[in-house]
């Protein structure tokens, strides 16, 4: 992801059950997704622009698509359980900062600068950082 002229790594990962414990696939673009055996995500880009992934595990299935809205980037994850039992699913994002220069950002609405997003419910699953030069009036989010 670029914003402001600056890149950053953005991954994602998924729970799977196993025993005695389960473990994560991943998705990290600089890195070779690891996870379950099956786990191969593919993606492709669609006509209008939009990225769509696709990957699955013997019990669920993941659709992402992954687009800009302006100066936003939208990304919508799709599950789908693959069994007939109910299955419980963990996944965590995270976006690298490291080595940046953040003089504004906003963590599922919080502006505290030591907010740590694990610590809030994931009902307000966004990120707003400042970029470019900031007019008059504007919060300079994007």
């Amino acid at each position: 992801m670029t914003s402001g002229g600056e890149s950053f790594l953005v991954r994602s990962r998924f729970s799977y059950p196993g025993q005695p414990k389960g473990g994560w696939n991943t998705l990290e673009p600089a890195l070779q997704p690891t996870g379950e055996p099956v786990w191969e995500p593919a993606c492709t880009r669609s006509a209008t622009g939009t990225l769509v992934l696709s990957a699955s595990t013997r019990t669920y299935a993941l659709d992402r698509e992954v687009r800009l809205a302006g100066h936003r980037l939208l990304v919508r994850d799709t599950f789908r359980n693959r069994t007939d039992q109910i299955i419980g699913l963990r996944f965590k994002h995270e976006v690298d900062c490291t080595g940046k220069l953040i003089p504004e950002a906003e963590i599922g609405g919080n502006r505290d600068a030591d907010c740590v997003y694990d610590a809030f419910c994931a009902d307000n699953p966004t990120l707003f950082r400042a970029c470019g030069e900031r007019r008059s009036g504007d919060a300079g989010r994007g």
